[in-house]
């Protein structure tokens, strides 16, 4: 829907003969959430995040920041609970970066569940040729999205981090 939306504003941005980017942004708001697909717009941030992490969620890894939204696999946790993700393989600041191995020890990212959904249909076409044989199967990847809420790392590592800005 929000494809369809935004490629209608083009077109009619290029009839009318403006640049295309400023009737988009004058007509869409600067955040639009298309809730149904789990895929988010969002306005780019202002200042670059100050730490980011990387953290592993069942079997797959991630790189994180403090208020980013993330699309994982369906986690069996209500709308609104919040996780703690203990397995962070990397933290990482523009003074000095904290390298697991593999994981660090006491670290914890803690996420808000948003939403639970499902991913855009993808569908499996079978044909053998000129046997009639034709076979349609679609599926819908159950989603969850995440928002990241904090990194926190253990005291010793905290303080070393801030002592090396210095």
């Amino acid at each position: 829907m929000l494809t369809r939306l935004c490629s209608s504003f083009s077109r009619l941005a290029v009839r009318q003969g403006a640049p295309r980017t400023l009737l988009a942004e004058r007509i869409l708001p600067p955040i639009a959430i298309a809730t149904r697909s789990l895929c988010a717009v969002v306005a780019p941030p202002t200042t670059p995040p100050k730490r980011f992490a990387v953290i592993a969620l069942s079997g797959t890894q991630y790189k994180v920041a403090p208020d980013d939204v993330i699309c994982v696999e369906k986690l069996e946790l209500p709308v609104g609970a919040t996780l703690e993700a203990k397995r962070v393989l990397l933290v990482g600041e523009a003074e000095a970066t904290v390298i697991g191995s593999p994981l660090i020890e006491d670290a914890c990212v803690t996420a808000t569940v948003e939403e639970q959904g499902y991913a855009k249909k993808v569908i499996v076409f079978k044909k053998k040729r000129r046997k009639g044989y034709r076979r349609w199967r679609g599926y819908r990847a159950r989603l969850t999205m995440l928002r990241i809420k904090d990194i926190l790392l253990p005291e010793s590592l905290e303080q070393s981090l801030s002592g090396s800005a210095g």
